[in-house]
């Protein structure tokens, strides 16, 4: 089941195409009563506006003779964009596949193919006018499906409020990811005050409550964060992914705006980043100065706080940092659990006693724990 927020201004010209489309395909079309209000796209240089909207959801598509409408992949010059099924998940393999039909095996000038999957859950690319051919039936209503999907992705979720839209522009949706991980560290998606739960929280109207209007105030973006996001996003969209997770994020962090499902993605993309840089920091430091051996047992040391970041474990959430400690002849790298009597920031020089042991694999990398703040 997919569930859509159109805006109130736009609901009977949205509401009437997508009514006819899902009545064609014989997909389940819900009006929810009442009325909900979100924080609209917004531009730079103007406020924060908020919209009232109409909910409505799309059931499952139905089967085929035992087929499974999957995934509808347009071509572009960019690259293969994805529009899944309600309720379907396409692999993410397929954002480099050609425009190949798997029926007739032909490879020519299509702008669209369609993902689908046998009752024995077995993929297939298929262009549309050879659907009929493949299932050996009328495809019609199928046809009609991949209409509703691309309507649905590309003209509801895809694009900015002016068409229907609830979706907020990216830019906007990094920066109050910026400053939520900076207040609060970030959280995963479904955790307790996870950080896409508290960019949303910052996005809505603020509380009447001093206290609670207080913490909201606290979360709203300040001019650094918005830089800060400016870089993500340019980061993102140069970065060279190395597995799904950072190509999924590449493609989030390219489009102009966040819909509701890419909220958790996009949401981390300030962690993601801040990994980034520091693994960069650390080889550019790598290469310019002399590595020595980390070392063991519990002893004193002063170092430079490189990085922080909050670790989830079964007791709640761990404040951890990487320290650059440099002697005479180089240096060593630690990393530990950040004592209760600091609050240190990155770049911050501190002294602490801790036990350490070095990494087995590289002696100049070392853990340690129990540490005390000097």
């Amino acid at each position: 089941m997919l569930s859509l927020i159109i805006p109130i201004d736009v609901k009977s010209k949205v509401l009437k195409r997508l009514s006819r489309l899902a009545a064609k395909c014989g997909v389940e079309y819900t009006e929810v009563e009442g009325s909900t209000w979100i924080a609209a796209p917004h531009y730079e240089g103007e406020d924060l506006k908020y919209i009232e909207c109409h909910r409505v959801t799309l059931g499952d598509l139905p089967s085929l003779q035992g087929w499974t409408f999957v995934a509808r992949l347009e071509h572009t010059e960019g690259g293969v964009i994805i529009a899944n099924a309600p309720g379907q998940e396409c692999p993410s393999v397929y954002r480099d596949r050609p425009n190949l039909c798997e029926h007739c095996g032909t490879k020519r000038q299509r702008n669209e193919t369609l993902i689908i999957r046998s009752p024995e859950g077995e993929l297939r690319q298929v262009g549309r006018n050879c659907l009929a051919d493949y299932l050996t039936t009328d495809a019609t209503r199928w046809v009609k499906a991949a209409e509703l999907v691309k309507f649905v992705y590309d003209d509801l979720l895809e694009t900015r409020l002016g068409y229907g839209t609830p979706c907020t522009p990216t830019l906007t949706y990094v920066a109050y990811a910026v400053t939520a991980v900076r207040q609060h560290g970030f959280h995963r998606t479904g955790d307790d005050g996870s950080t896409r739960g508290t960019v949303n929280a910052a996005m809505s109207l603020p509380p009447k409550d001093a206290f609670a209007r207080k913490e909201w105030e606290a979360l709203q973006p300040t001019e650094a964060d918005i830089v800060e996001a400016r870089a993500i996003i340019q980061w993102g969209k140069e970065m060279e992914a190395d597995n799904d997770y950072m190509a999924n994020l590449k493609v989030a962090l390219s489009c102009p705006g966040v819909i509701h499902r890419r909220e958790g993605l996009v949401a981390s993309s300030p962690k993601a980043y801040a990994t980034a840089m520091n693994r960069a920091q650390m080889l550019k430091v790598r290469e310019t100065e002399s590595r020595v051996e980390a070392p063991e047992g519990r002893v004193e040391v002063e170092g430079e706080v490189l990085k922080l970041d909050y670790y989830d474990n079964d007791f709640g959430s761990t404040l951890k940092m990487t320290l650059k400690v440099v002697t005479p002849e180089g240096y060593w790298m630690g990393f530990g659990t950040v004592p209760r009597a600091m609050d240190p920031h990155r770049g911050d020089k501190i002294k602490i006693r801790a036990t350490f042991t070095p990494k087995p694999e590289d002696t100049s990398f070392a853990f340690f724990k129990r540490p005390t703040a000097l």
